[in-house]
């Protein structure tokens, strides 16, 4: 489904806007070109990590962004 991350994405921060959670964190990844990133970032997608990202740095993301009461 190429460049459906262009039309869901947006589609998805508009609807959470609407319902007023915006405070949602939204993350992306996959096959997502690079020269697509810069787009859903400035749209509202907090952070996109593109196919063969290391899923530690995805927990590291998460975990800086929703940090746990100890």
């Amino acid at each position: 489904m190429s460049g459906i991350h262009l039309a869901a994405l947006p589609d998805l921060l508009e609807c959470l806007k609407n319902r007023g959670a915006q405070e949602i964190i939204v993350i992306a990844g996959g096959i997502i070109p690079s020269e697509d990133i810069e787009t859903l970032e400035k749209l509202g997608v907090k952070k996109v990590f593109p196919e063969g990202s290391h899923t530690y740095k995805i927990v590291d993301f998460i975990k800086k962004e929703i940090p746990l009461d100890p």
